[in-house]
């Protein structure tokens, strides 16, 4: 379970020594207009892919998808306020070969110390515990999102779910 950060859904893809960079469903070309993504890309080859593709390649990923968020004051989604102009975190990890989602602790594991990554716990989630973060009224706080330990269906749609705290709920409703 990792908290919820507000921002693009984003994916850096490496393949071939390099990353390409896009949506959970399109990696963006030459030419693509969105130029909030564009200096997101180009910040994210700046402070993270060289570091990000050795913890790859020594973990024996040669094609791996790494997903997260693309987020901060200087893009598109501005609903929270967490300090920074543009800013990434990443959650998840993909072997493109295998077609199999790393286990949510080995994703983490091979993410920390070479990319930012967001609080998580490992822990038994049930009923009570969804719905006291339901209620939670934290300012600028998402929620959580929630990950099975196995992934039955590997695909690049993310089989997650999301608990959002009471106070994201009425500041979006408000909006």
């Amino acid at each position: 379970m990792s908290e919820k950060i507000d921002g693009h859904n984003v994916r850096a893809e490496l393949h071939k020594g390099s990353f390409k960079l896009g949506s959970r469903r399109r990696l963006i070309g030459e030419g693509d207009g969105d130029l909030v993504f564009a200096a997101g890309a180009a910040a994210f080859m700046e402070r993270h892919s060289e570091a990000l593709g050795k913890a790859l390649h020594d973990a024996g990923l040669r094609r791996a998808a790494v997903f997260g968020e693309l987020y901060g004051s200087a893009t598109h989604m501005k609903r929270l306020d967490y300090g920074v102009e543009m800013a990434w975190s990443f959650f998840d990890v993909f072997d493109v070969s295998r077609r199999v989602f790393l286990e949510p602790k080995a994703a983490m594991a091979l993410l920390e110390g070479c990319v930012p990554v967001p609080d998580y716990t490992v822990q038994t989630v049930d009923r009570v515990l969804v719905n006291a973060i339901r209620a939670d009224d934290t300012e600028n706080r998402e929620g959580v999102v929630i990950k099975p330990r196995r992934i039955r269906k590997p695909s690049l749609v993310l089989p997650y779910a999301k608990a959002k705290t009471a106070w994201f709920m009425r500041t979006v409703n408000e909006a």
